[in-house]
Parts: structure tokens; sequence; C-alpha cells
């Protein structure tokens, strides 16, 4: 990376985007912001307790290889991905509504989160 954190080989580039874009669009947690605000509490809740876990599984997968082999998520060296993901899994570990957020950092089927998270 010449001048910052966005990946200039085309392959690095590509994997940091895609990685980016499951994290911003697939596994967006947070858009109520066309419900009332009364509603919104509750579809957070709901969707943290059902699409969230499915959300973990997604990205552990996504960078499982990579980071086992360079310790980043998605290139081999720190990348804008590793600052999305961060951002993420902070908001995921300290979400009120996530009732197994103290098991998340345990659990076996997420180990790769796990120990980027411990990094």
């Amino acid at each position: 990376m010449k001048h910052g954190m966005y990946p200039t080989n085309p392959l690095d580039r590509y994997k940091a985007e895609r990685l980016v874009d499951l994290i911003t669009s697939d596994c967006q947690l947070y858009t109520p912001e066309f419900l009332e605000a009364e509603d919104q509490e509750e579809w957070i809740a709901k969707r943290a307790k059902e699409v969230l876990p499915e959300f973990l599984r997604k990205i552990n997968k996504n960078i499982d290889t990579n980071y086992m082999k360079h310790g980043w998520a998605a290139t081999k060296e720190l990348s804008i991905a590793d600052v999305v993901l961060l951002a993420w899994l902070a908001s995921v570990i300290f979400n009120p509504y996530y009732e197994e957020r103290e098991k998340l950092l345990k659990n076996s089927e997420l180990p790769h989160l796990k120990l980027y998270w411990e990094q």
C-alpha cells in the first residue's frame, strides 16, 4: 500500500473491497431509520437475535484463509477492510441487544473472528 490503507495491488484491492462490501451491505445490522422511534429497538433486537449469527459465520468464513496465512482480514497487511471489520465487530460485541455477545469470543464456530478480535 503506497499511501495509506487502500491496497494498490488489484487483487488485494478486490479482496479488501469484497470484505468491506460484505460487511456494509450483506451484513448491515442497523438500518431502522424508516421505523418509528418506538419500533427501532424491537427491530434491532430481533435482527440481532435472528440474523446476526449468520452474519458472524459469513464473515468468519470470509476471513479464515487470509487471516491464518497473513494475520489480517483481507490482504497481506493492514487495510481498510481491517478497519471496517474491527468497527463492525465492536458494534456487535458491545451491542446491548445481542444476548450472546459474551459467548461470541468463546465460540468455537467462529475461531478466526475470535483470534482476530484478540489480536
